[in-house]
């Protein structure tokens, strides 16, 4: 047995405690650390869904990222975080609780797939053609796991696909 079952309930006790304490101290600034702290209360919430607090996470994180998403994108697919590094980091968060959101539709969250196509757009926008985020920010990553931006705009069709959108490439002006 790799685990006790006293080492998982530690566990889930720490997490509880946890996670109580960050939420009566949470960061008020939209930012990708909010939208990621907000992530782990409805990952957490859905994982630990039997201990007794996951309710309150789950309201919690849902509410939270369904004003994050009204407030971090712009139209054109940009965020808050102007770093293409980040921003790429938030487009695919928000991917991720788009298809929760898919598979779950109770929990009512409320992310367009429009505004998750445009953030891949913005990210296409801020590669280079070796795979190398511009020097804007504090950028100087390769966009993992890819090699270059043809790797990542064929990862970009995939993901425009899953959200029902057209999978042309952006025009040259978006890039």
């Amino acid at each position: 047995e790799a685990f006790s079952d006293s080492l998982l309930d530690d566990i889930c006790q720490a997490s509880h405690n946890q996670l109580n304490t960050l939420m009566r101290n949470f960061d008020p600034f939209i930012h990708n650390i909010r939208m990621t702290g907000l992530d782990v209360y409805l990952t957490t919430s859905l994982r630990l869904s039997f201990l007794e607090d996951a309710p309150v996470w789950q309201e919690f994180a849902v509410k939270g990222l369904n004003d994050i998403f009204l407030r971090i994108f712009e139209p054109d697919g940009s965020s808050i975080e102007s770093t293409g590094w980040c921003h790429h980091i938030v487009a695919n968060m928000a991917l991720r609780i788009w298809r929760i959101a898919q598979a779950m539709p109770e929990l009512k969250l409320r992310i367009a797939a429009d505004t998750v196509a445009r953030a891949f757009d913005y990210t296409a926008a801020c590669i280079e053609p070796c795979g190398h985020f511009n020097r804007i920010g504090d950028s100087t990553a390769q966009v993992y796991p890819f090699e270059t931006l043809h790797d990542f705009l064929e990862h970009r069709k995939n993901v425009l696909y899953l959200l029902g959108k057209e999978t042309a490439d952006p025009s040259p002006r978006q890039v």
